[in-house]
């Protein structure tokens, strides 16, 4: 993979989460109760997505 493509998979990836960070969050807090373990909870789904990315495409 060239550092261009790579470049475009990470801004696709920014762009998705930016669009999805809030719905993302709500539904973290409704789930979890509590504001800090809601903000982890986001956190590693963020993190698992990006690991994920690759194959999510």
């Amino acid at each position: 993979m060239s550092w261009s493509s790579s470049n475009e998979r990470a801004r696709e990836y920014a762009e998705l989460i930016e669009r999805c960070l809030d719905p993302l969050h709500r539904t973290a807090l409704r789930l979890t109760g509590n504001p800090t373990d809601a903000e982890d909870l986001v956190q590693e789904t963020c993190i698992r997505a990006w690991r994920a990315w690759a194959q999510l495409r």
